[in-house]
């Protein structure tokens, strides 16, 4: 299920221009020093698709000449955490933890890397892990995502980016985008879709969880008149996956 609502949030991008530039100048053009970067904010939010976004710049491509992204969540280990970096920079041994930790900084040493962990719930995956990347003062970066704020305040001095609720048009662009897969939509359907990403409160995961539904239903005023003010009741009473999709938010 977390597998699904991932691939579910990073479908469509909408908002983050500045966000992304932000942080992308953040990563490249900061401090020597290995910087530790957090990206704060509740599910659903568009941490993990802004993170993406990030790690695929063509400009964080060129500059980090080692780069690996693991994916954390509430249930992580030590040891796989590891050897899924280690994997992503082509190494597979399978040692103790102590010894994929030496294996690591022997990787990373004298190298301009980016780690991007995704999803960290817990102050101890840093206490685990931060020994192993080396300062290497050269620019490389660690870029964490988190819900958890003292996971911020744990993992770093530098102020964390806490990512902001879409407004009312990028709501509405993300919805549109998901229900026509950006082709034209007709006009008179864009009041009522606009109370209706309006109901979303901002928030992409709901959004694009709602577009996918309406995608797949009669597109006329008819049938969108009475989503508007039941929205809520709609996402989490009419669709088993939808509401466990959402609850993991």
């Amino acid at each position: 299920m977390r597998r699904r609502w991932r691939q579910v949030e990073e479908d469509d991008v909408v908002g983050f221009v500045d966000d992304s530039s932000t942080l992308v100048k953040q990563l490249i053009e900061g401090d020597w020093n290995c910087d530790v970067i957090l990206i704060i904010g509740m599910g659903g939010l568009g941490k993990t698709t802004i993170a993406r976004k990030i790690y695929n710049n063509v400009h964080v491509k060129s500059h980090f000449k080692c780069r690996a992204w693991v994916y954390v969540s509430q249930d992580f280990r030590t040891k796989e955490l590891l050897l899924n970096i280690l994997k992503k920079i082509e190494i597979s041994d399978w040692r103790t933890v102590e010894e994929l930790k030496e294996k690591l900084f022997e990787c990373l040493l004298r190298k301009t890397y980016l780690i991007v962990m995704d999803d960290i719930w817990k102050t101890k995956v840093w206490d685990e892990v931060r020994s192993t990347f080396p300062t290497n003062l050269n620019g490389s970066r660690i870029l964490i995502t988190s819900r958890i704020r003292e996971v911020a305040s744990h993992a770093s001095l530098t102020s964390p980016y806490f990512l902001p609720f879409l407004n009312k048009d990028e709501g509405w662009e993300l919805l549109s985008k998901k229900v026509f897969r950006g082709g034209a939509y007709p006009p008179e359907l864009e009041t009522m879709g606009r109370k209706i990403a309006d109901d979303c409160r901002g928030l992409p995961l709901s959004i694009v969880v709602l577009g996918g539904l309406l995608a797949n239903k009669e597109k006329t005023p008819g049938t969108w008149s009475k989503l508007i003010g039941n929205v809520n009741w709609y996402l989490t009473e009419t669709n088993t996956i939808c509401k466990d999709i959402l609850a993991l938010s």
